[in-house]
This record gives structure tokens, sequence and C-alpha cells, in this order.
């Protein structure tokens, strides 16, 4: 029996395995990918997110310093299919951003932050894009919090 003191309702079942976090794949940002040119989608940042998915928070984990080229000439959004700069807004490989190694850049802790959730009634795809390419090397991964509501 469910007790109401400690919140247990209906949904407890249904909602027993969220959050989680979805780290996705690594992802270049300069010149050492090929697949980076200016305006371009990385497709290789991909992270698939199911219909009826709270996002709840994205961030960028920096896993080789963005290096080389003009420091704020690289700039990178974070957003979906619909909206490329929606969760962030031209990070760039500037040092305490994309030019310091595990650093996590997330909405909230810089100046080009946008929105920190959004709900997704059809499935989607959250994905950075190169605005502008400068940096001549650098790796990051997106990570995804998020959460199941397609069962209520």
């Amino acid at each position: 029996m469910a007790n109401p003191m400690y919140g247990q309702n209906k949904f407890d079942s249904k909602l027993s395995d969220t959050p989680r976090l979805t780290v996705g794949p690594e992802f270049g940002f300069g010149d050492d990918d090929a697949a980076v040119e200016n305006s371009q989608v990385l497709n290789d940042s991909a992270i698939s997110i199911p219909a009826g998915t709270l996002v709840e928070r994205v961030a960028i984990l920096v896993t080789t310093v963005g290096a080389g080229g003009t420091a704020g000439d690289t700039d990178i959004n974070v957003g979906y299919d619909g909206d490329d700069d929606f969760f962030l807004s031209d990070v760039d490989h500037n040092a305490g951003f994309l030019g310091t190694v595990d650093n996590v850049i997330f909405q909230g802790n810089d100046d080009t932050s946008k929105q920190c959730s959004k709900y997704f009634s059809a499935a989607n795809v959250i994905q950075a894009k190169v605005i502008t390419k400068s940096a001549t090397s650098g790796k990051a991964r997106l990570l995804v919090w998020s959460s199941d509501l397609a069962a209520i």
C-alpha cells in the first residue's frame, strides 16, 4: 500500500527508471575532424529523444581542449531538429568553455545559455551545430538528462 507521507502515488511504477543521463558519442569541433564545416550539424553528436520525453538539461562535456585558430571564433550551438540553438548558443573555445578539458558547459553557467528544458511529444534528435569554425582541434560529448513521461 502506498504511503502518502512519502509522496507515493499511482505513477510510481511508471516513473521508477527516471530521470536518466544519456552520454552522447564524442564529436569533433575543429579542423582535425573532416566532417566539421561552417554551418554544419555535427551528426556524430546526435542523441535520439523518444516521444514523450522531458529533457531536463543539456550540457557539453569537453573531452579534448579546443585549440588553435582564434579563441572566440569557433562557435557551436546545441539544440534539436527544428531549433538548432535552443539549449546553448554560440559556445566558443575560449578558456573556461570549449578551451578547458573536462569543463561542463550547461544552461546557467555561461552567457550563451538559452533554455533549460523542453518536453518532446514527438521523437527528435538533440545535436550540436558548428556556426563558425576556427579551432584546429577539439572534441566534446553532449550530456542529456531526461525523464520518460510517455506513460502519463
